[in-house]
């Protein structure tokens, strides 16, 4: 499904047969003398080098928070419930959990382990921000699904409006 995942591997394989090749090509031209065999080996392995060296690459230019900042110098062990619930934004989530360094509740891996959103799918105002990313209308006892966040060590709620869709 993936070939990046494949290419992982493949340069172990590719690079006997790299060798295997040179060592061909240098029978096949009769390069006998030392200097000529090294400065022959020497220019492919410059060629290949070249072929993989890394230029400049666009990366991404994420601007978060000065309130993460202020995060990690807070006191105390609690969790941050970020808005919208979606496992690709939370990509975004994670780059910032590297400056406030507090758990989160949702975050992004390959494959979710059976059960994952046991904790939110329990929380009414969760699972209906995760499945349809609003409030239910008919839900009127909002407090109390913020008290049980409350207890779980849950202490902010971030809105990312940035990454709310715009239906």
């Amino acid at each position: 499904r993936a070939p990046d995942r494949y290419n992982i591997f493949l340069a172990l394989p590719v690079s006997v047969l790299a060798t295997l090749g040179i060592s061909n090509l240098c029978k096949q031209m009769n390069v006998v003398n030392y200097l000529k065999r090294f400065l022959f080996i020497f220019l492919i392995s410059a060629a290949i080098i070249f072929e993989y060296l890394p230029g400049p690459a666009p990366l991404q230019n994420i601007q978060l928070s000065e309130f993460y900042s202020s995060l990690s110098k807070g006191s105390g062990d609690f969790a941050i419930l970020n808005l919208p619930i979606d496992s690709q934004k939370s990509k975004h989530y994670m780059f910032a959990q590297t400056i406030h360094e507090h758990p989160i509740l949702q975050g992004k891996t390959a494959r979710f382990p059976e059960g994952i959103y046991s904790f939110i799918d329990g929380n009414p105002l969760l699972r209906s921000l995760r499945k349809n990313d609003e409030i239910p209308p008919k839900l009127n006892n909002v407090g109390e699904q913020l008290s049980i966040l409350s207890k779980n060590g849950i202490r902010y709620i971030v809105l990312h409006k940035e990454l709310a869709s715009n239906d």
